[in-house]
């Protein structure tokens, strides 16, 4: 009588699929060498850290192990490096407002240029009327009183004077002109009390 063979029987779900034994919660320590899985993410953690900033992975070609700066020390390198030229900035910008305001300063303190104003040239004397001797004079010594500074030496009102001179004044001054280098202070030229003293004397009313 043939043998009959019984077909195998079928395993269930339950004894064909080995039950996985639970882990215990991740404490930062790794449970053995075998469980690849715990040490993905213990290497993921490092990586994070490593990089400075919590939960976000290090991105590709960051320096992971060798002690690279991390992101808020790179922010603070930056923030170091930029403190000298901004504060270089301000330094020139503090000194250019103290300059602005020392020349404010000396502009407020400086008087305001005085100018004199324009006055008649004196009319010419020729010496043929003995009453105009003083009218030129006054006219002259008014110019001089106008303009102290241009008129501040003898020789200089007396030269001015001259220049006035027609006829037979002019005659009477023409050989002093002759020796205009003479420096002594009793030449005609050079004292004007000597010089007006002088067209008095000539050209004056001797009454």
């Amino acid at each position: 009588m043939p043998v009959q063979h019984s077909p195998p029987a079928r395993q269930t779900r339950s004894q064909a699929v080995p039950t996985p034994t639970p882990r215990a919660p991740l404490d930062g320590t790794p449970e053995g060498p075998g469980e690849d899985g715990e040490e993905e993410e213990d290497n993921f953690m490092d990586e994070e850290e490593s990089y400075g900033i919590k939960g976000v992975p290090a991105p590709v070609g960051a320096c992971q192990g060798t002690g690279g700066p991390t992101l808020a020390q790179s922010n603070q390198s930056v923030s170091h490096q930029s403190e000298p030229s901004l504060l270089a900035i301000m330094q020139k910008i503090t000194q250019i407002m103290a300059n602005l305001q020392s020349d404010s300063s000396s502009e407020a303190s400086r008087p305001p240029a005085f100018k004199n104003p324009s006055m008649k040239a004196p009319e010419c004397f020729d010496g043929t009327q003995p009453f105009k001797v003083r009218i030129f004079i006054q006219f002259c010594k008014l110019i001089f009183q106008n303009d102290l500074e241009n008129f501040s030496q003898d020789r200089k009102k007396s030269l001015y004077s001259l220049s006035f001179l027609i006829g037979r004044a002019k005659k009477w001054i023409e050989p002093y002109l002759s020796n205009l280098t003479n420096q002594y202070p009793s030449y005609l030229l050079n004292s004007w009390k000597l010089f007006e003293s002088q067209l008095f004397t000539l050209f004056g009313d001797p009454n």
